[in-house]
């Protein structure tokens, strides 16, 4: 039996209504649980509800045993993982993690998580070892996936034998197809970096092409080393998810760095996961977490 106080409000109601019942006049409350358990299903429908229909009491009642039932289901439906479920809670039809109460749609991403406990080295890309980069990019930071803000600059470190870089920026429509067309004038070179002349678009999925152009007497003048580098601009909803988690980072730690992975945001993720205190559940989320940004650095084409 639960505690007074771990009661949801319909269910309070529910208890005060059924004190006040008079079991002769009206239907009990098994035939009112089954019936908003079951619907057209139950036995005697028609007849239940015809009654439920004149009598304000049993109507009132019904209402409250079906809020009761979708709330029940719901939290069935949006079960978590165990060992997220003793840092991440569903309960009332809420989420939340310790007191803070989680927003709605952050039960969606923390359920993308499910079936990774125990095998987080799928977060592993496939690498391509013999490449030969052209310049490693520092700004923005390359353990990213995505970008919750445009930024104002593209900032590498160049090739050493590099006597010059050319650098093209080139953009996708949503980040399904990936069909990729270059951004005329998008970008202002200056040394070693790039100002954008206009911000990146919210939902286009970006492609930065950095290629060193070398000595001509190197035999890499035909075909000089390209890098590559794959950005998503998170569109508005997303972006304004972000900002909930980076803003609830001490309330809510755990689901703060769940949600920032899952954004593609490894770098930011690993940084909170690494605060974590020890404990042995949350250590394959942390691993999870490492490997998909160690993943990426490696491989920031894909």
């Amino acid at each position: 039996m639960k505690d007074k106080d771990s009661l949801m409000p319909v269910e309070t109601r529910l208890a005060r209504g059924l004190r006040a019942s008079s079991p002769g006049a009206c239907l009990s409350p098994d035939m009112l649980l089954e019936l908003a358990r079951h619907g057209k299903k139950c036995r005697d429908y028609e007849t239940r509800l015809d009654h439920v229909a004149r009598c304000a009491h049993c109507f009132a009642l019904l209402q409250n045993f079906t809020a009761i039932e979708q709330a029940h289901g719901a939290s069935t439906v949006w079960s978590l993982p165990a060992a997220l479920q003793r840092f991440v809670r569903v309960q009332s039809g809420g989420v939340y993690e310790a007191a803070r109460r989680l927003p709605a749609w952050s039960l969606a991403l923390l359920q993308q998580f499910n079936d990774r406990t125990q095998q987080p080295a799928s977060a592993y890309r496939s690498v391509d070892l013999t490449s030969s980069p052209a310049a490693r990019l520092i700004t923005p930071s390359p353990g990213n996936r995505a970008l919750a803000e445009s930024p104002d600059w593209f900032e590498w470190e160049p090739r050493t034998s590099a006597q010059s870089h050319e650098v093209v920026l080139e953009e996708a429509q949503g980040c399904q197809g990936r069909a990729f067309q270059a951004v005329p004038d998008a970008l202002i070179l200056e040394g070693n970096a790039a100002r954008l002349r206009v911000p990146l678009k919210p939902g286009y999925c970006y492609r930065l092409r950095i290629s060193a152009i070398l000595d001509i007497d190197d035999d890499w003048t035909v075909n000089p080393p390209v890098s590559v580098y794959l950005f998503e601009r998170l569109n508005v909803t997303q972006a304004r998810q972000v900002e909930w988690a980076r803003t609830n980072v001490l309330k809510a730690p755990v689901a703060s760095a769940m949600i920032l992975c899952e954004m593609g945001l490894y770098e930011e993720a690993a940084q909170i996961a690494r605060a974590w205190k020890p404990d042995e559940d949350l250590r394959s989320w942390r691993e999870f977490i490492e490997q998909s940004l160690e993943a990426r650095r490696q491989n920031p084409a894909h």
